[in-house]
């Protein structure tokens, strides 16, 4: 089924000329990942942490042209694609976010039935740079402090060439839109709505100007062993039709499913493919495609260092040669069960950047081992870690997830099982204080334990 009707005229001498100045591709990845991958979300990346990727892939029939006395195909105006994007972003602030897309095709061919009149097509290019994309965002909630992530942005498309053989915009182009997002455990939601402000050009009969557009998308990130596996799932839906008649006409509308498995071998990069199938006769809506990239992430401010270690005090002068009393032994840190977290004092120290557990911290995980071994009625806990906002949400999360794993594996190799422990990482969403001070920060990274159920202790017998 092609997914894109064109009617054509019943007769050549009616024909009109037909205008091939139009971006075809509907398909636009979140420059960012701060929802979904296939759809924008809500938040922004930390203060100059930036993106980069690019994406290639493959559309069957994006532009087809029907007869309108009976509905039959006569003619795959752009019949197979091959084509892709290059995107990034660069995060201000913790509040604003610029990014860019620039497309291009590198492949594309026609089929035509042979009552088509091929005299009114333009020649369609191979290949072609399509229109750029600026796009300012600007964070207006925060879902720690209001349930959800929600943004404003407008794109800006730039030609940067004719536009013809269907590659890039008439014109100038603004698409001013609001997204939204929320993490929920393993699952993300993301929705975004808008409108694309276009020079309206025809093809055939069809009007291709002004659009209402809309996406909304749902990941899932599988864990086991109580950690989160580095693989998540999408599954999006994306809709547009015109926004001076919307719905009137159905080859002015389009609807297309998409699905997306995104692969994060480490906290800098990220593996994706995926797929759409169109579900309505809209244009540029292709009844199949298939598509795979990348994506790097990373900051320009430098990691936190910790701090440095105190200099040794000086040997005493010893006038007499009388041995001192050795000091006493530091006593063991503190913990109790505070309501549904386990309370202690002091702070899990790791390396910088990294999961490694720091020998200082040996006492503080001998004792909080030992209460859980003194204390069995603690049926499961849960051991959390978080993180500053330095760096970007992919690295922060990850970096979380590997520290909240290592101290999982310190307290099993303490002598507590395995069983009655899980663990999870949340990265800088969750913010003690909500500062960026060095304090601020110090204090935000941390290890967090909760109790998530309990058994009662079995009556002493007398």
């Amino acid at each position: 089924m092609a997914t894109c009707a064109l009617w054509a005229a019943p007769a050549a001498a009616q024909t009109p000329q037909i205008s091939d100045t139009l971006q075809l591709e509907r398909l636009h990845l979140s420059p960012d990942g701060s929802g979904l991958s296939s759809v924008e979300g809500g938040s922004v990346q930390p203060d100059l942490s930036w993106s980069a990727g690019l994406w290639s892939g493959w559309s069957q029939n994006p532009l087809v042209a029907y007869q309108r006395n009976d509905g039959s195909r006569i003619a795959a105006l752009v019949a197979n694609r091959v084509g892709g994007s290059l995107f990034g972003s660069i995060g201000f602030r913790g509040w604003a976010q610029l990014s860019f897309e620039l497309p291009a095709v590198f492949f594309q061919d026609r089929r035509l039935d042979a009552t088509f009149p091929a005299e009114y097509l333009p020649g369609l290019s191979a290949a072609g740079i399509g229109t750029l994309r600026v796009t300012p965002k600007v964070r207006l909630l925060d879902a720690e402090r209001f349930g959800v992530d929600l943004a404003v942005l407008a794109s800006v498309g730039i030609p940067l060439s004719s536009g013809s053989s269907f590659t890039g915009e008439p014109g100038f182009a603004v698409a001013p839109a609001v997204a939204a997002s929320r993490a929920l455990g393993p699952w993300q939601l993301a929705a975004a709505a808008g409108v694309t402000l276009r020079r309206s050009t025809e093809v055939l009969n069809v009007e291709a100007g002004p659009e209402l557009e809309a996406q909304a998308g749902v990941g899932y990130r599988p864990s086991l062993w109580g950690g989160p596996l580095p693989l998540s799932a999408e599954l999006a839906l994306f809709a547009g039709t015109s926004a001076t008649r919307p719905f009137a006409q159905p080859d002015e509308t389009s609807l297309e499913l998409r699905g997306l498995i995104t692969y994060q071998p480490s906290s800098h990069l990220q593996l994706f493919i995926g797929g759409g199938r169109g579900l309505q006769h809209g244009w540029g809506t292709p009844a199949w495609r298939a598509f795979g990239g990348l994506r790097l992430e990373g900051s320009l401010l430098s990691p936190p260092r910790p701090p440095p270690s105190p200099a040794p005090a000086p040997e005493p002068l010893i006038a007499a040669a009388i041995p001192e009393p050795p000091p006493p032994p530091p006593a063991a840190p503190h913990v109790e069960v505070t309501g549904e977290q386990i309370s202690f004092e002091g702070t899990v120290l790791f390396e910088t950047n990294s999961a490694e557990i720091s020998p200082e911290s040996g006492a503080l995980l001998d004792s909080l081992a030992a209460f859980l071994l003194d204390h069995p009625e603690l049926e499961m806990v849960r051991v959390e870690g978080h993180t500053d906002d330095v760096g970007t949400p992919r690295w922060n999360q990850d970096l979380s997830n590997r520290r909240a794993s290592s101290v999982v594996a310190a307290l099993v190799e303490r002598g507590v099982d395995r069983q009655r422990l899980s663990w999870a990482g949340y990265g800088s969403t969750r913010p003690l204080i909500q500062e960026r001070t060095p304090q601020a920060r110090a204090r935000n990274r941390r290890v967090e334990l909760h109790v998530l159920s309990t058994h009662p202790q079995p009556a002493a017998s007398r």
